[in-house]
């Protein structure tokens, strides 16, 4: 299982980075103020219209307000947890996946999305799922749904300094991240300056240490849970 997710998000990095753009960090403000306008192209509804029916024509900065304005919806949480999540990790701790196992994932899958859908690692397993049930439509779109996440975080850097950070809304998607570029966690984390998380790389051939990531919105809504 785990060389299949490694092997789906390289492909899935190999298209992002092959087109040529400047890195833009995220307006938080701005963003904000976009997609609370229900006469705004980047409306929240509408942009999460479009991922929910895995929309390939969307626009880099449709992808950006997309994943970057759910930090302003009510769903959105630092850390995520619950049962879908535990019934998730516990059919997929499995040896070997039946063709029950699968449609558990599916079940699992989809409950843990409507809390978080942008949980990359589920997207991935649940892509997994649908092409073993032959059903390569759903599998496509969940494949299409991960770009779509992958494209706006590249998007804002390319994580060698803290100038050019990996903007990210919470932390698993620092850990994918390192694994769609290819590389392995190298087994330290590092907190710098408040918002910037600092991970280690495993040995690799271009000599990388590790990357940068900026994760102010997962800070200040860590910050808005102390207050309360």
């Amino acid at each position: 299982m785990k060389k299949y997710f490694a092997l789906v998000l390289v492909l899935t990095s190999l298209t992002v980075c092959s087109q040529d753009q400047k890195f833009v960090k995220p307006d938080y403000k701005a963003i904000k103020k976009e997609v609370a306008d229900k006469n705004s192209t980047f409306f929240y509804k509408k942009l999460e219209e479009k991922f929910n029916a895995a929309d390939s024509t969307m626009t880099l900065e449709e992808k950006r307000h997309l994943y970057y304005g759910f930090t302003n919806q009510d769903r959105y949480s630092s850390f995520y947890t619950g049962a879908a999540n535990d019934s998730l990790r516990s059919v997929l701790n499995k040896e070997v996946l039946e063709t029950e196992d699968f449609k558990k994932i599916i079940t699992y899958g989809s409950e843990v999305l409507n809390e978080n859908p942008f949980d990359i690692r589920t997207l991935n397993i649940m892509s997994y799922a649908y092409e073993k049930q032959s059903n390569l439509t759903e599998a496509k779109n969940k494949a299409i749904q991960i770009g779509i996440i992958v494209e706006a975080i590249f998007s804002t850097g390319d994580g060698t300094s803290k100038e050019n950070a990996f903007f990210v809304i919470n932390v698993p998607h620092e850990y994918d991240i390192i694994s769609v570029l290819g590389f392995e966690f190298g087994g330290k984390q590092s907190l710098i300056e408040g918002t910037y998380d600092y991970l280690t790389l495993a040995e690799n051939p271009y000599g990388l240490k590790g990357f940068y990531f900026d994760m102010s919105p997962s800070f200040n809504k860590l910050a808005e849970l102390l207050k309360d």
